[in-house]
């Protein structure tokens, strides 16, 4: 028959759930998405395996549209957000050529207890990557692992490993998404963009690495540059810089690179001859302009006003040493002329008559 004392050890496993479960729900007020997968693994922290059991089978269900969000985000580069479920914000009114910088961000709130921090960033780097190809490189090819064919795989055998454990499928599927997008994105930057090109232009002009440019440039400028800042026009300067160029090896540069080389005045100031104002100026636009940002121009540009400053003190010393070189030499010359003059007179005055 039934007693208290069975009816008690009946319900004992029920009313554990019971309490289990009123303690997520408790637990889990007002939360959604990342923050709410947070609160829920919380609870995994007990030494119950009953209850570690239970709760673990509730995160995997609640977690499944954190991983579906994650998992069009690393092998497609899109954000279906609408809730503002996922860790990654995205901002549609940032413009094209700030994509990379200012677009995206983590949302430290939505971010998952058990991702840590630096495979948040990795993620972001993933779909940030993807959508800078699609964007602003317009390549619409696949991506390794990120095909069609290699994301079904993964979501069909891709379990969502809880916990920050290195080398769980999570962590391989992140891994492989990241070296794979990655190498994709610098292939498209040094062959489409030939990025390394527009590196070695700048250590070429702007860092001066091209000696015989930078010297005929100089001497071709000199007589402008001596004058008032006032007094200079840019298209006299360019013609000036078109000159250099075809006079020295730098005729034989990328032509897409020589386009892009230009010159520039900078902010004029009282007394300012053109050797202060003058500069040299690199343009670039597209993907490379979010390597090269203003800021990082603007600071090649410091360090050439300082080498075009050391230049023209080299130059200007290297124009007195040959001055006092030409001047010695005549001296030497017009002193052994005189001694040479003695010599014959004190000759011919001993010569008896």
């Amino acid at each position: 028959g039934m007693t208290l004392r069975r009816l008690v050890v009946w319900t004992a496993d029920p009313m554990r759930r019971l309490r289990t479960l009123a303690s997520v729900v408790d637990s889990c007020q007002g939360l959604k998405g990342g923050a709410l997968c947070s609160a829920i693994h919380a609870h995994l922290r007990c030494g119950d395996p009953f209850d570690v059991a239970l709760v673990r089978g509730i995160l995997n269900q609640v977690a499944r549209p954190v991983r579906c969000l994650l998992d069009q985000w690393i092998y497609e580069g899109e954000l279906r957000d609408n809730n503002d479920e996922f860790f990654v914000s995205g901002d549609d009114g940032v413009a094209e050529d700030k994509l990379w910088r200012e677009k995206y961000a983590i949302r430290k709130p939505m971010l998952p207890s058990f991702v840590p921090h630096e495979l948040a960033e990795k993620i972001l780097l993933i779909g940030k990557s993807i959508d800078f190809i699609r964007r602003a490189c317009r390549d619409r090819s696949p991506i390794g692992g990120s095909s069609r064919e290699s994301k079904d795989d993964a979501v069909a055998t891709i379990e969502l490993t809880f916990g920050d454990v290195p080398g769980s499928p999570l962590h391989q599927s992140i891994d492989l998404a990241y070296r794979e997008t990655s190498k994709r994105l610098l292939e498209i930057l040094y062959t489409k963009y030939n990025f390394l090109g527009h590196l070695k232009a700048m250590r070429r002009y702007l860092l001066m690495g091209q000696g015989d440019f930078i010297r005929h440039l100089m001497d071709l400028l000199e007589p402008e540059l001596e004058q008032d800042a006032k007094h200079l026009y840019l298209h006299n300067l360019t013609g000036t810089l078109e000159s250099a160029v075809r006079a020295t090896n730098a005729q034989f540069d990328d032509p897409d690179i020589l386009e892009r080389l230009d010159v520039r005045l900078l902010e004029l100031s009282a007394g300012d001859t053109g050797w202060d104002v003058f500069s040299l100026d690199y343009h670039v636009d597209g993907p490379i302009q979010t390597v090269f940002t203003h800021d990082t121009v603007r600071r090649y540009l410091r360090i050439f006003n300082f080498l075009w400053r050391a230049k023209r003190m080299e130059h200007g010393l290297a124009s007195v040493w040959k001055s006092q070189t030409s001047r010695t030499r005549e001296i030497r010359w017009m002193t052994g002329r005189q001694t040479r003059k003695s010599i014959a007179h004190s000759r011919r005055s001993f010569i008896p008559l």
